[in-house]
């Protein structure tokens, strides 16, 4: 069994907020897949539960349809009592600064190595 995962979608402007909590299984493990969606994510936070916690340096991958982890690791090695916010961004070498990871399609999320039956929290911040 995979854990469970339960997403909320919220639209305010141009920004689109999804909220996934999370609670893994006996292996440590959860997954499943968004709606499709596109854009370029702008905010990424995780929020390890306060009478759940995960397991230290557990691991949060969302990888698109080619299988790029469009959080570029900010998901990697996570605290078990400290919340996280990262800003995902690709290094564009033509132009030599940074740029927002874009995507398009369905992604799916994976939380692993965070022990038995823990919570937590991943807000992504899209803009379309």
């Amino acid at each position: 069994m995979a854990g469970t995962l339960t997403t909320t979608y919220s639209e305010t402007r141009k920004i689109k907020k999804v909220v996934t909590n999370w609670t893994s299984d006996a292996s440590g493990d959860a997954t499943t897949n968004y709606l499709r969606m596109s854009g370029e994510i702008l905010r990424v936070g995780f929020a390890p539960s306060t009478d759940s916690a995960p397991s230290s340096n557990y691991d949060v991958v969302i990888n698109d349809v080619e299988g790029f982890d469009v959080l570029n690791g900010c998901g990697a090695n996570l605290s078990a009592s400290v919340k996280a916010q990262y800003f995902p961004a690709m290094v564009d070498h033509l132009v030599g600064y940074s740029i927002p990871v874009a995507f398009d399609g369905i992604l799916s999320v994976a939380v692993s190595n965070a022990g038995n039956a823990t919570k937590g929290k991943i807000i992504l911040h899209i803009k379309e």
